[in-house]
């Protein structure tokens, strides 16, 4: 887009003021002046003549009758410089100060155009997105296409600043590598161009929008598949990962036994490479195992040809034995192991919060003990019974006092 910009302190510039020195200066031909001068610079801004106004456009700006002393008093000043333009006679407003005035050069407004142009040619975004991914060319890490703002939203970026694109000199780029290249260097934070990943990653909106795409449908591009694990944007995209191309497999859906015989091989990690040397759960060991000492398996995850357990209360002759007598697997998870120095019956019994009141657990029944040991009622001093009788006897006004 074309523009004018002129800078917060043109109105007091020296060159503005410098129309005050001029013999022919009146209350307003200062303002005259600068009025004719910005209507000149917005017909060159319009028509990308790089700061060059011919005499017509002058005699447009400023009418026949005044043309003369404005060209004659702005070139005075400095705002004008007589020039020859295809053997004519031509203005060329000043352009060395960019904060007095700025416009943009044809060159730079063509070049926005053929890259707004590039951006929306699907004959050129659809094999680079198939072929780069999601991916930074420059620094390796993805790109958020749904963004279109900050440093990691996606671009596209010619490699040959100011010629229109091709699929080989068009590559994908975070805006933050994009913008750093304007001279066609390359970025601050990244060094050389990264090759071609031999397995793009693609996340979940650029695989919907190479579903959507028409260009693609038309021409019988196939679709990549969905990723198994989603990258945030910023961080290093698989496909430039070292080490991560592995050939025959994508890099984000690598198995877990792929990367362990990729690092054995690479000497990062020392792993064996057969499958049967792998480190096993030991709750998931058969009882064919080498060391006895992990042999103690989960009932529900034994192997095949492990024997299966029989309970010695159903074996012939231990039909009498009690839980204590049973393997692990097989007691009863509600009853806990009695110790046989103790005998059922004989814990004391604690009252109050810190006991049940009562012999056993709870879940059982308490034991009934001998008449000989249950205590008199008339002994217990908690008894119910005589504060009911005194209360009746103080109502009826009779006295009695019980033998202690």
């Amino acid at each position: 887009m074309a523009w004018v910009r002129w800078g917060d302190t043109s109105a007091n510039h020296p060159i503005v003021l410098t129309v005050l020195e001029h013999e022919a200066c009146d209350d307003r031909l200062v303002n005259e002046v600068h009025g004719f001068i910005t209507r000149c610079a917005a017909q060159a801004g319009a028509h990308l003549t790089d700061y060059v106004v011919t005499r017509g456009t002058a005699v447009l700006c400023a009418g026949p009758s005044r043309v003369d002393v404005l060209l004659t008093v702005a070139t005075a000043a400095g705002y004008l410089t007589e020039v020859t333009v295809d053997g004519r006679t031509a203005y060329k407003l000043v352009d060395d100060d960019p904060e007095f005035l700025h416009l943009r050069l044809r060159a730079e407004v063509e070049w926005e155009r053929q890259r707004r142009t590039d951006n929306s040619n699907p004959a050129l975004i659809v094999p680079v997105r198939l072929r780069d991914g999601d991916g930074c060319r420059w620094c390796g890490k993805v790109v958020n296409w749904a963004a279109k703002t900050g440093a990691r939203s996606g671009t596209y970026d010619h490699l040959v600043p100011g010629s229109p694109a091709t699929v080989d000199t068009y590559v994908v780029a975070c805006r933050g590598c994009n913008s750093s290249r304007k001279d066609g260097s390359h970025p601050r934070a990244a060094g050389e161009l990264l090759p071609v990943p031999v397995r793009p990653y693609f996340s979940p909106y650029s695989c919907d929008w190479l579903e959507a795409n028409a260009w693609r449908k038309t021409n019988g591009c196939t679709v990549p598949p969905r990723p198994r694990k989603v990258i945030t944007p910023g961080n290093p995209a698989p496909g430039h990962e070292p080490g991560a191309t592995t050939a025959g497999q994508r890099p984000d859906t690598q198995s877990r036994n792929a990367r362990t015989h990729h690092g054995a091989s690479t000497g990062s990690t020392p792993v064996s490479a057969s499958p049967a040397a792998q480190a096993q759960r030991p709750d998931t060991q058969s009882e064919n195992a080498q060391n006895p000492n992990l042999t103690s398996t989960r009932p529900d995850s034994q192997s095949d040809h492990a024997p299966n357990p029989v309970r010695p209360d159903t074996q012939p002759g231990n039909a009498t034995h009690d839980d204590q007598h049973k393997p692990a697997s097989c007691q009863d998870p509600v009853r806990k192991p009695q110790d046989p120095t103790r005998r059922e019956g004989t814990d004391p019994v604690r009252p109050g919060r810190d006991g049940t009141g009562r012999d056993g657990s709870g879940r059982e029944p308490s034991p009934t003990p001998p008449l000989g040991d249950m205590p008199s009622p008339s002994r217990s001093p908690t008894h119910r019974g005589r504060g009911r009788r005194s209360r009746r006897r103080h109502t009826t006004g009779h006295h009695h006092q019980e033998n202690p």
